[in-house]
């Protein structure tokens, strides 16, 4: 069995695993998309050192960070 970058549920087990990875290696809390964002964009050694990108860089990990609350939003009212 090989992942493939066309399947949805290999890319969703890739990212959820390189998250998990990135929280437990630099100290990423879990639900902290934007951060999250920024160590993935840059690297995990650049991330470590302080480097947290430039402002065009900090502005799409706040885009993914308000797309991942819309998301839970909609989450929540599936639930009711």
């Amino acid at each position: 069995w090989a992942a493939r970058r066309t399947s949805f549920a290999d890319a969703v087990d890739f990212v959820g695993w390189y998250h998990s990875k990135t929280s437990d290696t630099l100290g990423v809390a879990r639900n902290d998309t934007y951060n999250l964002y920024l160590a993935y964009y840059l690297g995990w050694t650049a991330y470590g050192r302080g480097n947290r990108g430039d402002a065009g860089v900090q502005r799409y990990a706040r885009a993914t960070e308000q797309m991942a609350r819309d998301y839970a939003a909609q989450l929540r009212q599936c639930a009711r």
